[in-house]
């Protein structure tokens, strides 16, 4: 899932050791029968992520003991789901963004009620409730991808040519359609498996 193969080695592990830890959060819940995920889609902002789709989540700061705990506390305070009511069953490999310098270690966590989302304004354009099912069995396609990033100097967009998911209309790509490429396999082995 990552952009072209001449930037794989962009993505490997071993390539920054000065990288800054930091966690997202899968949360699954059940909703009308079906399992969902919410994602979140950041505003235009001066930042290298800007009007992306991503996980919630976020650098660890000094105050969580662990990247568990720094993806739960993001989850709160990005779409207000209440840490308490989310139990960690497990994690995805870790994986290296050369973009914004992090590590990201991939949470997945479940909670038994549907959650009610309240976005933080300043970090949260919109939640997206997405249907684990359909992701599942969708393909993900390739295209060009406009990115716009918002500066001092206005506006400016460029052109990325990268495999990505659609979601309900949305375009995931980069290390969100990675980790979510992981979650569809892992997820597709368990089936197979049983």
């Amino acid at each position: 899932m990552s952009a072209s193969s001449e930037l794989d080695e962009r993505f490997r592990l071993a390539s920054r050791k000065n990288a800054r830890a930091s966690s997202v959060l899968l949360l699954l819940y059940e909703m009308q029968g079906r399992i969902h995920f919410p994602l979140m889609q950041r505003p235009i902002y001066d930042g290298v992520h800007s009007g992306q789709i991503s996980l919630p989540g976020g650098k660890m700061e000094p105050e969580d003991d662990s990247l568990e705990a720094t993806a739960l506390r993001e989850t709160e305070e990005e779409i207000g789901v209440d840490r308490s009511s989310i139990t960690i069953i497990g994690s995805l490999t870790d994986l290296f963004v050369p973009v914004s310098n992090f590590i990201i270690q991939p949470i997945v966590g479940v909670t038994n009620q549907q959650p009610s989302f309240i976005p933080e304004p300043l970090e949260v354009e919109n939640v997206i409730e997405a249907d684990l099912h359909k992701l599942i069995e969708s393909k993900p396609s390739s295209k060009v991808i406009v990115v716009k990033r918002a500066g001092t100097a206005g506006t400016r967009s460029y052109n990325i040519d990268a495999p990505y998911f659609d979601v309900d209309g949305n375009t995931v790509w980069g290390a969100t359609a990675m980790l979510l490429a992981e979650f569809i396999a892992v997820c597709n082995e368990y089936k197979n498996f049983n």
